[in-house]
């Protein structure tokens, strides 16, 4: 391997951790990202460092203002609703298309993926699960759902909307994930979606679809009140 390559090795190793930590919440809101304390967490030299926080910068989790340096990006409530309206309108869009064009294949990827996912958030319930691995599943399962709706662009636009609301997922993840009411309720949400998907009843599914939308947007909501995260 080329020092070249051991450089953009590094570079890639610490952007994920970067922003997995951000995403996490091991980093707050606002907090400033000092370069000698990341530079020893993550035992790395500060050319693959900066490239990394450049790289978040374009993510839009990263904010960067000369002679201050850089900080995790602030989260509020008027971005939390305007990024899940739009994610809202481009979900039901694609399950409409995903529901009039999709096959027994993907019927049974729907039924297979529900099934894990139910039997992660049943593990939950008893305490047996971790938000990322909750996350990891829900996105699967999701993307599942509207995977067949023939548009490339629709789910361009869907990951990265998906990709943006991340940390505002997890603040979701970490207040709710050991609520047994809010999983139960999560559970037959999303079993009566399913149903709805399997059986084509599109009106059904829209709306099922709507509800659960609104409803993480109040837990979120909820979630960043109570933690004073946003204003």
């Amino acid at each position: 391997m080329t020092i070249e390559q051991k450089k953009q090795t590094k570079a890639a190793k610490v952007l994920d951790s970067l922003r997995h930590d951000i995403i996490s919440g091991h980093f707050q809101p606002g907090q400033k990202l000092q370069m000698e304390d990341l530079k020893s967490q993550y035992n790395v030299g500060y050319s693959p460092l900066r490239e990394a926080l450049s790289r978040l910068v374009s993510y839009g989790l990263v904010c960067m203002k000369e002679q201050c340096g850089f900080s995790v990006a602030p989260l509020s409530m008027e971005e939390l609703h305007d990024l899940y309206m739009v994610r809202i309108h481009i979900e039901i869009q694609a399950l409409e298309l995903s529901i009039q064009n999709g096959d027994d294949d993907w019927e049974a990827d729907v039924t297979a993926t529900w099934f894990k996912y139910k039997k992660c958030l049943n593990q939950a319930i008893n305490n047996h699960i971790d938000p990322s691995s909750w996350d990891k599943l829900q996105k699967e399962f999701r993307f599942t759902l509207i995977k067949a709706c023939q548009s490339p662009w629709l789910l361009k636009i869907r990951d990265m909307l998906n990709d943006q609301a991340l940390r505002y997922r997890f603040i979701c993840l970490n207040s709710y994930y050991r609520n047994k009411k809010v999983l139960n309720e999560f559970i037959k949400e999303n079993e009566n979606l399913v149903s709805a998907v399997l059986s084509r009843n599109t009106k059904t599914a829209v709306k099922l679809t709507q509800i659960s939308w609104e409803s993480s947007v109040k837990l979120i909501t909820d979630a960043m009140q109570k933690n004073v995260i946003a204003k």
